[in-house]
């Protein structure tokens, strides 16, 4: 039995990576009125941290919990591919650790925060998400000293 998948236009797919990078900029500013445009109202975050709902709302507060525990952060989207109306995303952060982050205390140093995400989209807004990020720096390798 042959399983047919339906293939979307490289368009969309363009369009859909720049939702998501949007999506990033909007976290990284905690621009809650750019959130509520690219995210739909049934969005789901599939395995945000335990004090997080995986709603809009839980979305919101994750980027205002991240805000706080990193300042001077330096974002970098290594690779973005899209298929269908899904968008992948592998990142790195760069940034000093000036606050608790999941339970974790400041530390005061550089570190470098990795993730991989998977975003679905419809209609040009984000419905779903899946998400593992490595939080590994914060508490063994750094970049630079303390300050």
């Amino acid at each position: 039995m042959a399983i047919g998948v339906r293939r979307r236009s490289k368009v969309g797919s363009s369009e859909d990576k720049d939702v998501v990078r949007r999506l990033f900029d909007a976290f990284d500013a905690v621009d809650s009125g750019e959130m509520d445009r690219l995210l739909s109202a049934d969005f789901i975050a599939h395995g945000l941290a335990p004090s997080f709902s995986e709603d809009v709302a839980g979305w919101k507060q994750l980027a205002a919990h991240w805000a706080a525990g990193f300042s001077d952060e330096e974002l970098t989207l290594d690779d973005l591919i899209a298929e269908d109306d899904k968008v992948a995303v592998r990142w790195t952060s760069r940034a000093t650790h000036t606050g608790e982050v999941f339970g974790i205390p400041p530390t005061n140093r550089r570190v470098a925060v990795k993730g991989i995400e998977i975003y679905r989209l419809t209609g040009g807004k984000v419905v779903e998400y899946w998400g593992e990020i490595n939080l590994t720096s914060l508490t063994d390798s750094v970049d630079e000293p303390a300050l």
